[in-house]
């Protein structure tokens, strides 16, 4: 009698841990994912390599959208942002629930997003924009320009498209700035309006100020006084037909930036 109490006793016991092995298997499974990610540092720059920290719980399966087209499954991404600007970082955290492979919305998974701002690393060029056409002999000191285009190419197939490559606007001081460019060769243009950086086919180096401005200039067909002067391109002494070009021929170099007065007039 004893011993058939006694098994009666393990087995109520190994059914008391099975149901509650299977309640404990229940509520894992039930426990929804929460998303969640930090960042060490709050101040970035472009091409700093920046870890992103999963403190995500529930969830072992991970999406990471970095807002610049690249994305990532790894729990704890590193990723590096090649240029400025504020970019939205979406995390998806979960299980994938329907075996495809993929953790998706279909998955039913927990995101949080955080906005992430990556400050310029370094001023490739540095622009500011003058306007030609509001010299006078009162005010010789011609006007900043707001809100020209600036508009860089890096190949003759982007100019034949009149696709720039980059644009920057020039702010209220006149200053139209790009940065983090890779050195090399650019072709540049600057217009707002009518107003250009060219006129009728030859860069503007800038206005004729007196007569002897005139005189120690490269001779210009037309040149007078309060006149748009050109840029002597191939540097012979003297404006020709030769020296027409729509776009200016910049360099970056590799230890500073690229600054220059733009004149623009019409």
């Amino acid at each position: 009698m004893a011993t058939k109490q006694y098994c009666l006793i393990v087995i109520l016991f190994s059914l008391f841990i099975i149901s509650c092995t299977e309640d404990d298997t229940e509520d894992s499974d039930n426990l929804q994912p929460e998303a969640c990610f930090e960042l060490a540092n709050s101040e970035f720059k472009v091409d700093d390599e920046l870890t992103f920290t999963n403190c995500s719980q529930n969830a072992s399966k991970f999406v990471w959208d970095f807002g610049d087209g690249n994305s990532s499954t790894q729990r704890d991404p590193s990723h590096i942002f090649s240029q400025q600007g504020d970019y939205e970082v979406i995390l998806l955290a979960g299980e994938d629930k329907n075996n495809d492979g993929v953790l998706n919305q279909l998955d039913n998974p927990d995101s949080i997003s955080k906005i992430i701002k990556i400050d310029p690393n370094r001023t490739s060029i540095d622009l500011t924009i003058k306007d030609a056409n509001s010299w006078t002999i009162e005010n010789p000191e011609l006007l900043l320009v707001v809100g020209a285009d600036a508009k860089l190419y890096t190949s003759q197939s982007s100019i034949d498209s009149k696709t720039p490559d980059f644009v920057a606007k020039s702010d209220e001081n006149g200053k139209a700035v790009f940065y983090d460019l890779e050195n090399g060769n650019y072709y540049l243009s600057v217009e707002m309006g009518d107003s250009k950086s060219s006129k009728d086919g030859f860069l503007i180096y800038g206005v004729f100020q007196t007569q002897e401005d005139i005189d120690n200039s490269a001779p210009q067909d037309g040149a007078v006084i309060g006149g748009i002067k050109y840029t002597d391109v191939n540097g012979d002494g003297l404006i020709s037909d030769d020296d027409k070009a729509q776009f200016r021929f910049i360099t970056i170099p590799n230890d500073e930036p690229y600054v220059r007065n733009i004149i623009i007039g019409k």
